[in-house]
């Protein structure tokens, strides 16, 4: 009964910030902006040197720790993995939209959609992603050039609605 109790107040640890920082539009911005920013540099980062976590860098005893946590607790770990990753997609993708309407030029608004439409992609992938999904091969070169584009246009797009919503008034 204890691990509910900690699983409770994790999840409000999480769920309150959220909130808070929903409710003022200009907060939401700048740490959603930073979080966005960091994530697409790390990615940008990954893709460009062909970095990648193996399942073999993952230890066994990490895997069997999971599932004694995962027994104790009586809880699934993935479907919370994917409740997790599906509220990231969304936040992103509103985070994009709120981006869009400090665009002012149509090229920007252009490459806005493309990276809203590929979060939306995201997000219906991991919805209908089961268990047994996982990839194990490697990426080709058109997918890894592919979020190279992704992750330079939501930079783009984070740096020039910055520059629209703090320095154009």
């Amino acid at each position: 009964m204890q691990l509910e109790y900690m699983l409770l107040i994790i999840i409000m640890l999480i769920i309150i910030p959220i909130v808070a920082i929903s409710s003022n539009d200009t907060a939401f911005y700048i740490i959603t902006s930073i979080i966005v920013a960091i994530s697409s540099l790390k990615s940008f980062y990954n893709n460009f040197f062909g970095i990648r976590i193996s399942e073999e860098d993952i230890d066994e005893e990490d895997i069997e720790f999971l599932e004694e946590v995962e027994s104790q607790i009586n809880l699934d770990l993935y479907k919370l993995g994917k409740g997790f990753q599906t509220i990231k997609s969304l936040i992103i993708i509103v985070f994009y939209i709120y981006c869009a309407f400090y665009l002012q030029y149509f090229w920007l608004k252009a490459l806005s959609i493309f990276v809203i439409v590929h979060w939306v992609y995201i997000l219906f992938y991991n919805l209908q992603k089961s268990i047994d999904c996982n990839s194990k091969e490697k990426e080709s070169f058109l997918k890894r050039f592919y979020m190279l584009i992704i992750n330079i246009s939501a930079l783009v797009i984070i740096s020039f609605s910055a520059y629209s919503k703090f320095f154009q008034r």
